[in-house]
């Protein structure tokens, strides 16, 4: 099954559609209503979520690649989001994550678990279909 009618099956609740995009067309008729199906899905907003850094935020005048590298994506980012099509654009900067990289190598008193930037994540990407987000900066509390 082509993936696009996976995706689409959480964005109705009509069984007629449900039941089209499980088992595909019959008739000439259900063919029509895919194509219909197929333009909804193909016209819905997208979201782009690029992931950057809060070190772009506070160290801009200290050279280091990491840190460049956040600033170009920031820029460009804030580029696309200024496009206007069937695409949105957020920008996530994120403080500690606790990857295992940095846990070892950085051990920061305070960081965001994974799970739940995972988390962070898809809720950014379900606020961007509803509202124009553009940038978000998600810094760990202190305990």
């Amino acid at each position: 099954m082509n993936q696009w009618r996976e995706e689409m099956k959480g964005y109705t609740t009509n069984k007629k559609e449900l039941e089209l995009l499980e088992i595909g067309p019959q008739s000439l008729a259900q063919s029509w209503m895919m194509n219909a199906l197929h333009r909804k899905w193909k016209n819905k907003t997208k979201v782009i979520v690029n992931l950057g850094s809060n070190t772009t935020d506070g160290m801009k005048d200290f050279p280091h690649p990491y840190t460049a590298h956040k600033a170009s994506l920031e820029a460009a980012s804030l580029q696309l989001s200024s496009i206007k099509c069937h695409c949105s654009t957020v920008l996530l900067k994120f403080g500690y994550v606790g990857s295992e990289k940095i846990l070892k190598f950085l051990q920061p008193q305070y960081y965001i678990p994974c799970q739940e930037a995972a988390q962070i994540i898809l809720q950014a990407s379900e606020l961007a279909n509803k509202y124009n987000v553009k940038t978000m900066t998600i810094l760990p509390r202190e305990q």
